[in-house]
C-alpha cells in the first residue's frame, strides 16, 4: 500500500567551502525539472539554519496523471560540512490527516554529517 513515501539521498561533497552555494538556489533549480504532473499549488522555499546545518525546503501539490489524484510532495536539501542530503516526502492529499505531521517531525529530527555516539570507536581494554 503506497500511501506515503519518504526517500533520502546522501552526497559526500568535495572538501571545499560550499557556503556560497545557496541551498535555496539548488532547490529552485531542482524544481525547474519537475515532471510529476500538473501542479495545482507551489509553496515558497523555506530556509533554516541550525548551527552549522543549513536546510531549504518547499512543498507542492500536483495531479498524478495515472491515478488522477492530487498528491502533496515536500523536497528538502540539507547540508552540514561536506555532507548534503536530499529528502523527498510524498502522499495523497486525501491522506493529509494521516501524514501531514510527519514532515515537521522529519525536519526537526534531521541530523546530517554527524557520527552517531560510539560508531567507529574501539573499546579500550
Amino acid at each position: 500500500d503506497n500511501d506515503a513515501a519518504l526517500e533520502v539521498s546522501v552526497t559526500h561533497l568535495a572538501p571545499i567551502d560550499w557556503s556560497d552555494l545557496s541551498l535555496a538556489y539548488l532547490l529552485r533549480e531542482l524544481f525547474k525539472d519537475e515532471k510529476r504532473g500538473p501542479l495545482t499549488w507551489t509553496g515558497e522555499i523555506e530556509e533554516q539554519k541550525r548551527g552549522d546545518l543549513d536546510l531549504a525546503w518547499r512543498s507542492i501539490r500536483w495531479i498524478d496523471p495515472k491515478e488522477q489524484r492530487e498528491a502533496r510532495s515536500y523536497m528538502c536539501l540539507a547540508r552540514r560540512k561536506h555532507t548534503q542530503v536530499l529528502l523527498t516526502y510524498d502522499y495523497w492529499v486525501d491522506d493529509e490527516a494521516r501524514f501531514a505531521e510527519v514532515w515537521p517531525n522529519v525536519l526537526e529530527s534531521l541530523q546530517v554529517g554527524e557520527q552517531p555516539p560510539g560508531l567507529g570507536k574501539r573499546p579500550r581494554f
